[in-house]
Parts: structure tokens; C-alpha cells; sequence
């Protein structure tokens, strides 16, 4: 890890004696700077040391010059500056064509320090006061890992259609609601991937593009939420709720030019949460369910089946020229067959590519034979999906389709680490890391894997391939699900290593899976693993667990932990070692339950950490959980004296005699205003019936 440094200097070559005599005068004042090329060591990780640099630095000050913005390696690191939250300061080293620049940078103040500028002592003491003023860093986030497909072909039709209704003609955002709707596998994700790598929306959204999958059951849609404020912000999000976590996300966002991409949804209700931002701010949503839209939905385009061309190019992807010219005809035919649907032509061009360009007559004519037997226009989607997807298994050996249907116990849309499917492989094929290494690359040249990311070590299924898959799954699920728990050897969930990838975010799916909900129960009612998980994640991921438990039915030793646990959350955001004495003083008054109490006496912190108390006390020192208290609403600096509610039970005005009145609102705990005047104690208010006017004394 480099050093941290005041400044780092970006710069082209051409103006390398420039940052050479800005590096000097800024040294001299005192700052310590990074610069590129002086300060890299040898060695082909170049890029890395730039990353580590510019996030080691609190500004970057950006050399302008004609060469700089045609410069590929300054663009890199003025976007990765803005990625990570480090400031960007922009001086002008020559003159620039200004409508040239960026948008983003437009908005900046430029400081010009060309030698024949004016007032350029000003200017420069400008530029000394920015770089020693505090600065609060602003993310501009990137979904770097919705990367397009190897095999991605341009469909201009529909993209030209969506660029327009979310870019202007001057090349502004434009602020709507925009959807993909269609049958899923022809190309929605796609195509909203390929738009989010196009540098015109790139430009128009320039403070950041967010990407959320959903699916047809989302594990932990607070948790998502949530990442979209820590990839906003950079901190841990504090909030508990879904209503006060978006409310946080609508604050990041109410002056910044966003596009939020939530792909895959199946629900309104999962979507709503994710419908947040300024007046800047657009979505783009992708689903199969257009009455899962909302009613204000500004451009909403069917993807459905290709072009002949484009659903020919997707076929035919690896073979050459020579060899699609003189199968043109039979590939026309074919992608026809297929109805030019996005997902089974790639699946057929994996079953054509093992057969290679040596035997694709003989492919061809074996594929049709296939099809010819099962005759997809008479069937459902799913069930053409099905057929198509045993075509392929056909030219797979019976294990490796055992192994294939293995992968299905994972959660849809879900990155899966490599780490986790070699430990399933082991224990279903005795397969060791290189043989599953050479497994998957063989799925992915069939197109069964809908990614295959070697940078992060994860694989993603297609949910219908994997839906496809499942509908006709020989093998006993739960059975599955128990062999892939027991590949990791540990005695207790609680001894699961703090860096595992996997099993933190999806042990309770699994266990619930496996049919071993009582070791869920018994995990949760466990301080050790409570402390263990909320040390690998944060008190959501806890509070995630016992949902998943709950949802099987009520159970109150688990709904009383996850009340001690959600009322908590406050101070565990701040301090994790608070959890024991949180646990203890929250719980004691529900010492009768045997479970509760077990729990109780399983904690074993350090002494100190924990209040010197029998449990069998009758003094509680915290409001117990399973009460009355849902939040505290903290805001006066005096004594509260009086609070009225409206009539919708929405809203709390109350009167204290720090002399203000403070506006909450009572789901979300927050407050959304102080009302000043008083110059005394305000002891009375009161509410008009609509809620509209209060009246305070």
C-alpha cells in the first residue's frame, strides 16, 4: 500500500515540463505529491500503481492541455478519480477546445495557469487555498463488472431507441423512467449493459451509473439498497429500514446526473425502493412483467426476437467467413428454427462449435435432426428452452451434466466464486481446482454460463437456462444442498473463516434449502455465530437471516434476537464489540424462555465489555426487545415537552424548549425539518386535521 499524498499530478506527455515545474512549486508550498511516471516502479502492474496512487491522494490536479483530453491514459485517471471519490482539480496548461470537455468538468472551476494568463499570482493562490480546504469525497460509481458479453452483438434498431429517450440531442440526460420488457433470454440485459458502456451515456449520467439485480426472489433487498448508498457515498450505510435507507439514496442523489439500471424484476414491490433520485436522475428498468412498471413510465420498448442478420451473426460467433458463407442458407434456417431468440441461438452455437468448421454439416444436420424430433413451435417458451438446452446435454458426458445440474443450487442471479463451486465439485465429482477450471470453460464455449469473469473468480447462470435445468432435475435437491454444506468441514457456522466469499450472504438459503432450518435456529440463537457474521458483514445481513427463518413461521426466541439485533443496529454500525452488552441488556427480560436464556449464557466476551449483572436481575439497563419501542427520534438539544401526530399516523410535530419545533417523519425516524421562531421554551403544539398547519405555544 503507497503512502498517502496530498496530490497527484495527471498529465500527457506533451506537457511534461509543465507538471515537472507545477510538481516543484507545489513541493515548495509544502504538499506531497504523487506523479505518475517519476514516482512508478518497474514492472507490467503499471495501471495498478496508478489506482493505489490516485486512491492514496486527497486531490488530483489535472494538466488540460489539446493532448490531455486526446489522451486515453488521463482519461483512465481523471474517471478513476472520480470512481473512488479523490478531488479533481482541472488547470489549464494551453488553451482547450472548451466544447471538447467534458461535461462533468465544465462544471468545475478551472484555473488557468497558462505562463501568458491573467492574474496568474491570483490564480495560483486559488489553487493553494482549494488543495488546503477540507473536501468531502463524492463517488461517481460504475457497475465495473456488468461488463458485455464476449459474444455481444449490436442491435442498432433497438439501442438507437433507448439512447434517444435517455440522451438528448445536445447530449444531456434525459430525466425518465425507461424500460426493457420481453420474455426473458432475448437480450433486455444485454442490451441495457451495452448501453452503459456507450460513452454518450456515459457522458450525459457523468456523475455515475448504479446497476441492481433483482430476480424473481430477492435474498436481502435492504442489503441492495444498501450497497447503493456505500456506492454513493463510501460509507457504511447507518439505516435499518428500507424506507430510511431510501430516503438516504434520494438525498446522495437529488443534485447528481445518475442513471440506476435495476434489471430483472419481477415484483412492484421490490422495484419501488429503487425508484429514487434528483431531477437529474433516470431509471432504466428490465423485466418480463410489464404490469410490474410504474404508471409514469416515460419510453418502454419491447426486446424480442433479432433481425435475421443480427440473429445469423449470433450464431454463426467463431466461425470464419469461409465456413458461414458456405452455410449461409442452412444457418438462415436454423436461426429461423430458433425464432431468432437471443438465448437459443447461443446455445446452439455452442452445440455447432464443438463439432468444428471440419464436421458443421454434419452439426447442422444433427442439430435439425434434434429439433426436427421435439418440434418447438408447438411448445412454451420454457418448454423450447428445455428441448434446446437437452440438445446441448447431448454433446456433453453424463457427468459433466450432473455437474452443470449441480450449479442450479445456487441463488438466481447471483455471482457465484469459483472458491464455492469448486468445493460443491469435490463433493458431488471429486473434481480438483484445475478439473473444475476445465469444466467451466467447457460450459462457457457451450454457452451455458451466462458469465464467466476470470478477474473475480465468478460464474453466473441464466435464469432460464437455470430454470430450464431445474424443471428437469433428476437429483435430490436437499441432498445437494447438505453435500455442498458439509464440503466446508466446520463444526459450527460461527467457525466459518471472516474471508469466506460465499457462505456469509447465502448460508441461510442453503440450510433452508438442505431442510436443516434447525441449524439455522440453533445458529441464530448462537452468540458466536452472531458475532462471527456481524463481524464478516454488518447487523443486516443478521437481520436478513432470521427473515429467511421467519418466513417459514413465527418462531419467538428468533423474532425477540432479531428485535434485539434491529434495535441495536444503530450503535452496531458504529461499534461491533457493543453486541454482546446489546444482546444482553435488550434480552434479559426474556431470561424465561429457555432459548433466549441459553443464548444469554453463551455470550463470552472479555469482562469489561459486559454490564456486572445476574441475569436473574429484575433491573433492566435497555428498553427489551418484542416491546412497545419501534425507534428513537433524536434530533432536540433540550427537553421534549409535548408531540402531536396526524391523523394518518404519518407525521410527529414536536415542542421542546430548545425553542424549536422538529418535523418527523415516523416510519422512517427522520427529520425532515426544524421550525425556528420561538425566542422561549415551546411547550404545546397542535395539529390542523389535514396536517398541513401547526400551532405551537
Amino acid at each position: 500500500m503507497p503512502e498517502r499524498r496530498d496530490v497527484f499530478i495527471s498529465y500527457s506527455r506533451a506537457n511534461t515540463d509543465f507538471a515537472r515545474d507545477l510538481h516543484a512549486k507545489l513541493q515548495a508550498q509544502g504538499f506531497t505529491l504523487w506523479r505518475d511516471r517519476s514516482d512508478m516502479e518497474g514492472g507490467e502492474d503499471w495501471w495498478q500503481q496508478i489506482q493505489e496512487a490516485i486512491e492514496n491522494v486527497d486531490t488530483m490536479v489535472l494538466v488540460l492541455s489539446p493532448k490531455a483530453l486526446e489522451s486515453t491514459v488521463v482519461a483512465q485517471e481523471w474517471q478513476y478519480a472520480r470512481q473512488v471519490g479523490t478531488r479533481v482539480i482541472p488547470v489549464l496548461a494551453e488553451r482547450v477546445d472548451f466544447e471538447r470537455v467534458p461535461r462533468w468538468m465544465k462544471r468545475l472551476d478551472w484555473l488557468d495557469l497558462r505562463p501568458e494568463a491573467d492574474e496568474l499570482d491570483l490564480t495560483w493562490q486559488r489553487l493553494l487555498r482549494q488543495l488546503r480546504t477540507p473536501y468531502e469525497p463524492r463517488r461517481v460509481p460504475f457497475p465495473e463488472a456488468e461488463k458485455l458479453p464476449q459474444d455481444f452483438v449490436p442491435r442498432p434498431d433497438l439501442f438507437e431507441a433507448l439512447l434517444k429517450a435517455l440522451v438528448d440531442e445536445q447530449h444531456g440526460a434525459v430525466a425518465i423512467s425507461a424500460a426493457l420488457r420481453g420474455v426473458g433470454g432475448y437480450g433486455k440485459t444485454t442490451l441495457a449493459k451495452a448501453l452503459i458502456h456507450d460513452v454518450r451515456v456515459r457522458d450525459a449520467f457523468d456523475d455515475g451509473i448504479l446497476w441492481v439485480t433483482l430476480g424473481e426472489n430477492p435474498e436481502n433487498l435492504l442489503g441492495k439498497l444498501q450497497d447503493v448508498y456505500v456506492r454513493l457515498s463510501g460509507k457504511t450505510c447507518p439505516y435499518q429500514t428500507l424506507e430510511q435507507t431510501k430516503n438516504a439514496v434520494a438525498e446522495l442523489l437529488k443534485d447528481r446526473y445518475v442513471l440506476i439500471v435495476i434489471d430483472d424484476v419481477w415484483n412492484a414491490d421490490h422495484l419501488a425502493p429503487f425508484l429514487v433520485g434528483g431531477p437529474h436522475c433516470a431509471h432504466l428498468i428490465t423485466t418480463r412483467y410489464p404490469e410490474t412498471l410504474p404508471q409514469d413510465i416515460g419510453f418502454s420498448q419491447t426486446v424480442d426476437a433479432m433481425q435475421p442478420q443480427e440473429a445469423v451473426a449470433l450464431l454463426t460467433r467463431g466461425f470464419s467467413e469461409r465456413a458461414v458463407a458456405q452455410h449461409q442458407r442452412a444457418f438462415e434456417v436454423l436461426a429461423r428454427r430458433l425464432f431468432h431468440w437471443a438465448l437459443l441461438l447461443k446455445l446452439a452455437n455452442g452445440f455447432l462449435g464443438d463439432y468444428g468448421e471440419g464436421a458443421l454439416e454434419r452439426g447442422l444436420r444433427e442439430l435439425n435432426a434434434l429439433l426436427d424430433q421435439v418440434g418447438l413451435g408447438g411448445l412454451d417458451d420454457a418448454d423450447r428452452v428445455q428441448k434446446v438446452l437437452e440438445a446441448t446435454f447431448s454433446r456433453l458426458k453424463p457427468d459433466e451434466v450432473a455437474r452443470f445440474r449441480d450449479l442450479c443450487i445456487f441463488p438466481e442471479d447471483v455471482r457465484i466464486p469459483l472458491s464455492a463451486i469448486e468445493k460443491l465439485w469435490r463433493a458431488t465429482g471429486n473434481l480438483n481446482r484445475a478439473q473444475c477450471t476445465l469444466l467451466l470453460n467447457r460450459f462457457e464455449k457451450f454457452s451455458l454460463l451466462s458469465e464467466y469473469d476470470r478477474e473475480t473468480g465468478t460464474v453466473r447462470l441464466h435464469d432460464a437456462i437455470r430454470s430450464a435445468a431445474l424443471a428437469h432435475q433428476p437429483t435430490d435437491l436437499p441432498s445437494l444442498h447438505r453435500k455442498f454444506l458439509d464440503a466446508y468441514g466446520v463444526a459450527r457456522w460461527a467457525d466459518l473463516p471472516p474471508e469466506e466469499p460465499y457462505l456469509w450472504d447465502h448460508l441461510a438459503y442453503h440450510l433452508i434449502a438442505a431442510d436443516r432450518r434447525a441449524d439455522l435456529r440453533a445458529a441464530l440463537l448462537d452468540y458466536s455465530y452472531l458475532r462471527a457474521k456481524l463481524a464478516a458483514r454488518d447487523t443486516n445481513a443478521l437481520l436478513a437471516d432470521c427473515d429467511a427463518y421467519l418466513r417459514g413461521g413465527d418462531d419467538a426466541p428468533i423474532r425477540l434476537a432479531r428485535s434485539a439485533l434491529a434495535m441495536s443496529g444503530h450503535v452496531l454500525a458504529v461499534e461491533k464489540r457493543a453486541l454482546a452488552h446489546q444482546l444482553a441488556g435488550r434480552l434479559m427480560g426474556h431470561r424465561a424462555l429457555p432459548e433466549i436464556r441459553a443464548l444469554l449464557e453463551s455470550i463470552e466476551p472479555p469482562k469489561e465489555t459486559l454490564f456486572q449483572a445476574s441475569w436473574d436481575t429484575d433491573y433492566a439497563t435497555h428498553l427489551q426487545a418484542g416491546g412497545p419501542l419501534l425507534r428513537t427520534l433524536a434530533g432536540h438539544t433540550g427537553v421534549v415537552n409535548h408531540v402531536a401526530l396526524s391523523a394518518d399516523g404519518r407525521r410527529a410535530v414536536s415542542a421542546s424548549e430548545d425553542t424549536t419545533l422538529k418535523v418527523w417523519d415516523v416510519e422512517t425516524g427522520a427529520c425532515l425539518g426544524t421550525l425556528a421562531g420561538h425566542t422561549g421554551s415551546v411547550n404545546h403544539v397542535a395539529l390542523s386535521a389535514d396536517g398541513r398547519r401547526a400551532v405551537s405555544a
